[in-house]
């Protein structure tokens, strides 16, 4: 009994820690989606694909995954909200590459994108 306070004690204090949870099939989820890297890894993703200036918009992240991808770059997968003008504009779903900078070819790569307009 006296041995498992403490470990208990330890699980508690790294959980507590570590803000991010892993979920199935190797995603973690993260949990302070406030992160600068999450807003910018939306707004790349949007003004890559869309092809806008990104004059009047702005972008919520609302979700946000990472995982491994072959030990060579990390695989994000963002949900986020853009605003156009204060206003909603669209829901968005991307997922972005990011390999390490000594990599060669492209840093960012979106792989996937979907977006729905807001009514």
């Amino acid at each position: 009994m006296a041995a498992v306070i403490p470990s208990m004690l330890l699980i508690g204090l790294l959980v507590s820690i570590f803000e991010e949870s892993f979920q199935a099939r190797g995603w973690t989820e993260v949990r302070n989606v406030r992160h600068p890297l999450y807003r910018g890894l939306a707004v790349f993703a949007y003004l890559d694909q869309r092809q806008h200036d990104g004059d009047g918009y702005s972008f919520l992240v609302t979700q946000a995954r990472w995982k491994e991808d072959n030990r060579t770059a990390r695989m994000y997968q963002i949900g986020f909200i853009v605003f156009l003008e204060e206003a909603l504009h669209e829901k968005c779903i991307a997922i972005v590459t990011v390999r390490p900078v000594y990599a060669l070819g492209r840093r960012r790569t979106v792989h996937r994108f979907w977006c729905r307009p807001v009514a």
